[in-house]
């Protein structure tokens, strides 16, 4: 059976290195390619079994999304779109169409079951709060939407 692999974690760009925009650009090309080889390959260890079990389970994939579909419409979300950094309230959907690195901070009166979706759309998003055990997380990739869930301690990526 094959063991689903996550997408690689991202190389994070330390703040020193944020200064120099050859290092900031090389690092962001490298995660680039990383993650579209990661795409190329089917994220997973086997290919044909993956495949085999995609198409076995497509109606209950249908079923999870329209149940996704109905709970974001349930929710109300509010779309925000910025250029600048800001601090994400529970409910929100983030459009983050910034030219240079901006962060999106996690709201600290955060109760359990809030949710967040950040979007890039432009330059990179620092998000900022704990999220899976980790103090921070970068989202680098062109296009890459973040969709956090908040557990009453900590945030979590879904």
């Amino acid at each position: 059976m094959a063991n689903p692999v996550n997408p690689p974690p991202q190389l994070r760009i330390p703040r020193s290195f944020l200064g120099d925009p050859e290092v900031k650009s090389f690092v962001e090309q490298t995660n680039t390619i990383l993650f579209q080889l990661w795409q190329r390959t089917g994220g997973t260890t086997d290919i044909i079994e993956d495949s085999q079990q995609n198409i076995t389970s497509s109606s209950s994939r249908v079923s999870r999304n329209a149940a996704r579909i109905n709970s974001l419409e349930l929710k109300e979300f509010e779309i925000v779109n910025t250029t600048t950094s800001v601090t994400a309230e529970e409910f929100q959907i983030i459009i983050c169409k910034n030219v240079s690195s901006i962060d999106v901070t996690l709201s600290p009166q955060a109760v359990e079951n809030d949710e967040v979706h950040i979007k890039r759309r432009g330059g990179p998003i620092n998000v900022i709060g704990s999220i899976d055990g980790f103090t921070d997380k970068l989202i680098n990739v062109l296009n890459y939407s973040m969709h956090l869930v908040f557990d009453g301690t900590d945030w979590s990526e879904i």
